[in-house]
């Protein structure tokens, strides 16, 4: 139905955007038709639009729904790693022209490879660490490459890993991510008081300031 809907659209010169194309992918994915919603994602690109984080991390969730675990870490590590690359013919390439941002290009023997970088987001590495399933040390280990990657972890990281950990029968490790958490909560407070103090002393010194 999803395939028929996209088709009537593009019949009737209709020029699929970001949304459209994204319910699509998500129609499949829900579907798990993991490599049907790969497939909608190049077509995606070949027809102009850019894909978004969001995009990338509906497939790793129906990865994780259909229990290939292994496979939304593979997809993911290749996607950092290289991006997604597309064969692009040169008429495509001509209709591209300009339609994408921070995208390389590589001549081909039949045309030009278009990479599209893919930029992980804190929920990338959340649906990576619910992929560990009761192996908390990787739920771990994926909770400090995000911080790596410059990212914070969230509310929703935390309770996944201290989740793993409960799971896993692991009650020493659950405290210690409990403690963990209570310190980043604390350090995030003291950061976000300070900057309050920062705004206000900015205001109260300000020469356009409103006389009290």
């Amino acid at each position: 139905m999803a395939s028929n809907i996209k088709e009537d659209m593009q019949g009737g010169g209709v020029r699929l955007n970001l949304v459209t194309w994204s319910s699509l992918i998500n129609a499949y994915a829900n579907s798990g038709l993991v490599d049907r919603a790969i497939e909608i994602l190049e077509e995606m690109i070949r027809d102009g639009c850019q894909p978004t984080a969001p995009c990338f991390n509906i497939i790793l969730t129906a990865c994780l729904k259909s229990c290939q675990y292994d496979r939304a870490f593979r997809l993911f590590y290749s996607w950092k790693k290289s991006g997604i690359k597309i064969s692009l013919s040169p008429e495509q390439k001509r209709c591209l022209d300009g339609a994408f941002t921070f995208c390389k290009e590589y001549p081909s023997s039949d045309g030009t490879i278009l990479v599209v970088p893919f930029r992980p987001t804190v929920t990338t590495y959340n649906i990576l660490m619910k992929a560990c399933g009761t192996n908390a040390e990787r739920a771990k280990s994926v909770m400090n490459e995000m911080r790596r990657s410059g990212l914070c972890p969230d509310l929703i990281s935390w309770s996944i890993l201290m989740d793993i950990y409960g799971t896993s029968q692991n009650r020493d490790g659950a405290v210690q991510v409990s403690q963990s958490f209570m310190l980043f909560f604390f350090a995030q407070y003291d950061l976000l008081q300070y900057f309050v103090r920062y705004l206000s002393h900015q205001v109260n010194t300000s020469p356009h300031s409103m006389p009290s």
